[in-house]
């Protein structure tokens, strides 16, 4: 049966099954030679036995030819039998008459069964061929019998130097190896197939006998691919296995696909490391192996030392890049069965399984802290970086996953407390979060009546004219001992707290204060931002005390903007637009910052009463490299102008950005490309700088 799987009828003789045709001569053969010797011994009638040899080439005729040979049964009758009966006696004119009738009946027989038998396999020929899945055949003796064109397209090999052959296993397979299918004609059991395939091979849940799996084959194509593949028994009517089908499909695509989307579900965007949803799956998995096997583990939680600064002076690409520069060469630091995780922000997170002793996990801490002792290089420039880490120990300093990393969390702050670039092991007695905490509260009121609070100022500027339209009023803390702190290092606690409300109100009449002082100086009027954080915005007072702010400062509402978050705004959606319609009856107007960041519905977001749309520098950052975010970017501002919404780019730090805002019409940009944030007498000069030129950038 070796037929090609898009071979003619007669290519399907030509590739005839050989060990039938050797299985046939022979026994042709030998039935002859038992006949001459019986009629020789026994008969003594040569004549006999010389015309029956042709009973072989008749039979082999039928078996290649079909129906046709009935004609050479009757040639070979006719001429080579007939003459010699005609001379040795009539009585065997008769007989040979007979016996040409008797031969035309075996050729027809014959002829018919084979003609019969090439139908059915042209017929399983031309189904294979057509199928658009790589498909081969091997028979029970391991030899391909088919092999389509869609096998020929995906593996490189052709049906020609395939069929007939025992290599299958050849466009898979660098060294011959048995394929699925051929473990199938073997009979090989589920245990055996599942030993050979590492467990990636199943059963068919629709095909009974069959197996199915998953696997990278290096082998296949340029740089390997991954390939579904199933294979089932090919029975006789007997059920007997004469040999198996297998079928490829090329998943490499869907697999890409997978792999990208695992990798964007649990690890860092930006770094590549796991995120903390992987990371906690690894660690319950560590902690369950250690306890079985009654082993230790260790837990270092890593913290950048006053890496904020970094990003409030140098802006979010420097610190992007220095958090990846961490990164690497964290990984580089330990062992292979080791994690490295990005917990967030600037927080790293090192899980050591199988750790004997305690001096292995700090000599892992000196070497990240000898590490950063070589500055990062980041645009031809140096930066040095020092980190802070807390140690604890399985089963020593908890027994469970939230225990340990609450106490290494704990002595990561002792080793802040100590002034940074150190290591601090968990001790028992260690209370330094609560009592930081409480540190940072009673400063935080202490701040407020000592007047440490500052209001920087970002600009925000058009992109049609250039000139400043308005600005961001942003708190940053001048700490006596810990120096300038944005906000993220105590807005939280504020919020937490309830000290925002006093802090909020403090931001909101500075920021009006100082506007209303620079238009009686002659400036031109521009509106300022304030931030609300949600704990302000929930204030059912909000508007009563936005309402004594104005009337104190003399600002007029218009030249006022709140800001909220998305995230803020949807968290009580009806709430929101109550509020929202209050403010802006009074004239003052509403953003929605870092937009694009929150989970709002643009069932609500139409009816939020909003003039400004702020497009989060997240976006803003890789637009020009990333085609993501260039789309998200594009939508946002098609989306917002449609709603007849203004949008202001954040983050803003390249011309190649806002020469693509530009180009998609965007209203205004805020970021490090005009200013970073600045102090109210910096933030003048801006100002008189604005008045003097058209565009000032």
């Amino acid at each position: 049966m070796y037929l090609r799987g898009n071979s003619s009828k007669k290519d399907g003789r030509r590739f005839s099954n050989k060990v039938s045709l050797k299985v046939s001569i022979l026994s042709l053969l030998i039935l002859f030679c038992m006949w001459m010797v019986y009629y020789f011994v026994f008969i003594r009638r040569i004549h006999t036995a010389f015309t029956h040899f042709f009973y072989i080439p008749i039979a082999l005729a039928g078996f290649f030819w079909g129906r046709q040979s009935i004609w050479i049964a009757l040639f070979l009758g006719a001429c080579l039998m007939a003459p010699y009966a005609l001379v040795d006696s009539s009585v065997f004119l008769v007989e040979d008459l007979l016996r040409v009738i008797v031969f035309m009946g075996i050729a027809w027989v014959i002829g018919t069964l084979r003609e019969n038998n090439l139908y059915y396999e042209k017929k399983l020929a031309d189904i294979i061929a057509g199928i658009s899945i790589p498909t081969f055949v091997i028979n029970k003796d391991h030899i391909i019998t088919h092999f389509n064109n869609a096998c020929e397209a995906l593996t490189g090999f052709s049906a020609a130097e395939m069929i007939g052959e025992r290599k299958q296993w050849m466009p898979f397979y660098s060294k011959e190896k048995p394929t699925l299918g051929d473990l199938i004609v073997d009979g090989a059991s589920e245990e055996v197939i599942n030993r050979y395939y590492q467990g990636k091979c199943r059963k068919s849940s629709f095909v009974q006998g069959a197996y199915e799996g998953e696997d990278f084959f290096p082998e296949v194509g340029e740089n390997g691919r991954w390939l579904h593949f199933t294979a089932a028994p090919l029975r006789n009517t007997r059920g007997e296995v004469i040999g198996a089908i297998e079928t490829l499909e090329d998943i490499t695509e869907r697999k890409q696909a997978e792999e990208m989307l695992w990798q964007q579900v649990y690890h860092d965007a930006l770094t590549g490391l796991p995120n903390r949803m992987l990371f906690n799956d690894r660690f319950t998995q560590a902690l369950a192996h250690a306890y079985r096997n009654r082993q230790k583990l260790a837990v270092l939680f890593l913290d950048l030392d006053r890496f904020k600064n970094i990003n409030d002076t140098q802006g979010y690409n420097v610190g992007d890049q220095l958090l990846q520069g961490v990164a690497e060469r964290l990984t580089d630091l330990v062992r292979e069965d080791d994690t490295v995780a990005r917990m967030g922000g600037d927080e790293f997170i090192l899980l050591l399984p199988e750790i004997a002793q305690a001096e292995n996990a700090t000599k892992i801490a000196k070497k990240i802290l000898e590490a950063f002792k070589q500055p990062l290089m980041i645009g031809g420039h140096e930066f040095y970086i020092t980190s802070s880490i807390g140690i604890v120990f399985y089963p020593n300093d908890g027994e469970d996953a939230e225990t340990l990393l609450k106490n290494a969390d704990i002595a990561m702050y002792r080793a802040k407390e100590q002034g940074g670039n150190n290591y601090q092991l968990y001790d028992p007695m260690m209370n330094v979060k609560a009592s930081e905490r409480l540190v940072l509260e009673n400063s935080l009121r202490y701040a407020l009546e000592r007047e440490e609070f500052v209001v920087y100022y970002q600009p925000q500027v058009s992109i049609s004219t250039g000139k400043i339209i308005g600005m961001e009023a942003l708190i940053r803390w001048q700490h006596p001992e810990w120096g300038l702190l944005s906000p993220a290092e105590f807005i939280p606690l504020a919020e937490e707290t309830g000290l925002i409300i006093p802090i909020g109100e403090w931001v909101l009449r500075t920021a009006c204060a100082q506007n209303k002082a620079w238009q009686e100086a002659g400036y031109p009027p521009v509106h300022v931002a304030v931030n609300l954080s949600a704990r302000q915005f929930q204030q059912q007072n909000l508007v009563e005390t936005v309402t004594r702010v104005l009337k104190e400062t003399g600002l007029e509402p218009h030249y006022l903007e709140l800001e909220i978050t998305e995230s803020i705004a949807m968290q009580n959606a009806d709430f929101t637009i109550v509020m929202l319609r209050h403010l802006e009856e009074m004239g003052i107007h509403i953003s929605i910052d870092d937009f694009g960041t929150g989970y709002s519905s643009l069932s609500y977001l139409k009816h939020f009463p909003l003039d400004t749309l702020k497009i989060d520098q997240s976006f803003v950052r890789d637009l020009t490299i990333d085609p993501n975010n260039k789309a998200i970017v594009i939508a946002i501002i098609a989306m917002a102008h449609s709603l007849k919404f203004k949008v202001i780019a954040e983050g803003v730090e390249t011309q190649e950005q806002l020469a693509f805002l530009k180009q998609q019409q965007c209203d205004g940009i805020q970021g490090y490309l005009f200013s970073k944030p600045l102090p109210a007498e910096a933030f003048e000069k801006i100002l008189m700088r604005d008045v003097s030129r058209e565009k000032p950038y």
